[in-house]
């Protein structure tokens, strides 16, 4: 029985986060991003930069710089969770993007049977995304994530591998635009000898835009989770200042907690984000997103 208590809360805090979900690799439903939290986290047809990595890769390729982003999420019961990501268009070969997000436990003290102490261990949740994204016509954008994705307790370890599949369809001189992303078809995530398929989903998006007010939702349907639907807003303030906020129904804990809220500040090259998100009886979750555009 050592460290199984442990175990068992590490294993399934991002699942009642999100849900009572009963799927593999949970921590892959923390979103990314600032800016997407703080509209309710409905971000699929507006996924044009080095976000879309994480959204919807097929809108990666209108993404015209080479750009990096660091997001720190101070997020549950002491947890961290961080993100990485680079983004590199290329003239005529598409679009390519590296993504790496870490959920981070802490370190926790071991007992053995006994409850004699064994020191401590620690525990983590790792993903790697590779991206590419290509425009197949005028209108339609292609995008693609392949995973490598792995969890840790002390000697417990599992990996997995899993795909994203993602597209955008937008008409010239249209203020509306669709899009659709199919995330984390693949193995399953084994740890030890248990085995558990990874959390499905599919979502469809839509965005329309008038002058300087972003207005997205979408509509997403998992296999851990049913059906979820977000809505965001935002306004921008002479380049500069970019005003948010959402909602977001479905798997979240109750109350308010499916409020999100935030800004982003823009300078030049660089651009800093924020967004708060509330989980009810768990606590409040401050995301800061750092980014620069090379």
């Amino acid at each position: 029985m050592r460290k199984m208590y442990f175990i068992v809360i590490l294993l399934l805090l991002p699942a009642v986060i999100f849900a009572s979900g009963t799927k593999g690799a949970a921590f892959l439903k923390i979103p990314a991003g600032s800016r997407p939290i703080a509209l309710g986290e409905a971000y699929t047809a507006l996924a044009t930069d080095i976000n879309s990595i994480y959204w919807n890769p097929g809108g990666l390729v209108y993404s015209r710089n080479k750009e990096v982003l660091l997001m720190r999420n101070f997020w549950l019961l002491g947890t961290s969770y961080n993100y990485l990501a680079f983004s590199f268009p290329s003239h005529g070969y598409g679009s390519f993007g590296l993504g790496v997000s870490y959920l981070g436990y802490g370190d926790f003290d071991a007992y053995d049977r006994h409850y004699q102490p064994q020191g401590n261990f620690s525990a983590y949740d790792m993903n790697i995304s590779v991206s590419y994204s290509q425009v197949l016509t005028k209108t339609i954008s292609l995008g693609a994530n392949f995973k490598y994705i792995m969890e840790k307790i002390e000697e417990s370890s599992g990996k997995a591998f899993g795909l994203d599949v993602g597209a955008r369809l937008r008409q010239q001189h249209s203020p509306l635009t669709f899009a659709f992303v199919i995330k984390n078809i693949g193995t399953s995530m084994k740890l030890d000898s248990e085995g558990y398929p990874l959390p499905i989903s599919i979502t469809v998006g839509g965005l329309y835009t008038y002058n300087k007010l972003i207005l997205p939702l979408d509509l997403s349907y998992s296999t851990d989770d049913g059906l979820q639907i977000s809505l965001g807003s935002e306004y921008n303030l002479g380049n500069i200042m970019s005003i948010r906020g959402g909602y977001k129904w479905g798997a979240t804990p109750g109350g308010l907690s499916g409020f999100r809220a935030g800004c982003g500040f823009n300078f030049s090259k660089l651009y800093i984000d924020y967004a708060f998100a509330p989980y009810a009886n768990f606590g409040s979750s401050h995301i800061f997103t750092l980014g620069a555009k090379l």
